[in-house]
């Protein structure tokens, strides 16, 4: 299915959707996306089923449903059914999803770009160094400049595709925790080097 190859890269999904049958038993249509999909309705998930409204007027069950894959799930702060005719006239009831955006967009590795927080100066040559030496030896040990050599080949012979999306972004991850790593390298062994003209 489509979903499951976007979550094979790393990408989150929420589905709205209009499915025309209750979930109700394992044979539906939605229950074979639920299953197939490994998909979370977070509606029955955080307030259950019992007293589940209709979500039709001409019906006696909910029909409508938000569906979304589990990692976006973490970021969900409510999430509800809301009375019929609430937001517009329609004979289905409007559903609503309130996802924590900005701290699921938030980039684990900002501090590196807030030059505020940077503990390198190009001014003085033996921190860089130092910086220089920690992030090869970083990148060294987990094949980082290989597997770069490999994307490069596929983008050389027009091969790279998007099936090669999480192997791009893990290697841009371990490049940035490198960076990050040789930064608090760098800031350790200045703080020895301060010690040790200190302690003299």
């Amino acid at each position: 299915m489509f979903i499951n190859k976007l979550t094979k890269l790393n990408h989150e999904v929420i589905i709205g959707i209009d499915a025309n049958e209750a979930f109700t038993s394992n044979a539906g249509d939605i229950a074979r996306l639920y299953k197939q999909c490994h998909i979370i309705d977070p509606i029955s998930t955080i307030h259950g089923i019992k007293g589940e409204p209709n979500t039709y007027a001409r019906g006696s069950d909910r029909i409508d449903y938000f569906l979304c894959t589990n990692n976006i799930y973490k970021f969900i702060l409510k999430c509800g059914i809301l009375p019929f005719f609430s937001i517009m006239i329609s004979n289905h009831r409007g559903l609503y999803l309130d996802v924590d955006i900005i701290q699921y967009l938030r980039n684990p590795f900002i501090d590196l770009a807030q030059t505020q927080n940077r503990l390198l100066s190009s001014t003085h040559p033996k921190k860089v160094s130092q910086y220089k030496q920690a992030l090869i030896e970083y990148i060294s040990s987990r094949n980082a400049t290989k597997k770069a050599t490999e994307i490069q080949n596929k983008i050389n012979n027009k091969s790279l595709n998007e099936s090669n999306m999480k192997e791009r972004n893990n290697l841009d991850i371990t490049i940035t925790k490198g960076a990050l790593f040789s930064e608090k390298n760098k800031k350790r062994l200045t703080q020895q080097s301060m010690v040790g003209r200190t302690s003299k």
